[in-house]
């Protein structure tokens, strides 16, 4: 028969294998993502691209006047087409109530060329 103290320690090393074999799975779930990360390198690339935020905008229009791309229509708001924006970032230095910023997106070198 086992002692209190002695089961104490059978649970705690039951535990502690336990925690070491969920290391070891993160630890190899961790290593499969940098494998897949690598691959995904070279076909990706990170792109800017300017995003309004549609609550400071008043709709002055000085942002579509001066997109040198066009990528800007204001209705209400401005609305900023993300595939033709270049990230140049004149709207966000003109834009008087500071509602333009620029955010980094991820997209596929082959879809790019494929739209083309």
């Amino acid at each position: 028969m086992a002692t209190p103290g002695q089961a104490m320690r059978n649970e705690v090393k039951e535990k502690l294998k336990k925690l070491q074999a969920r290391v070891v799975g993160l630890q190899k779930q961790a290593r499969d993502l940098q494998e897949h990360a690598e691959r995904l390198g070279p076909t990706h690339q990170r792109r800017r691209h300017a995003v309004v935020e549609r609550a400071r905008c008043t709709g002055c229009g000085l942002c579509e006047q001066l997109c040198p791309v066009g990528a800007i229509r204001v209705t209400y708001v401005a609305n900023i087409d993300a595939q033709r924006c270049t990230g140049c970032g004149t709207c966000v230095q003109e834009c008087p109530q500071d509602a333009i910023h620029l955010a980094t997106a991820t997209r596929t070198l082959t879809r790019e060329s494929e739209s083309a």
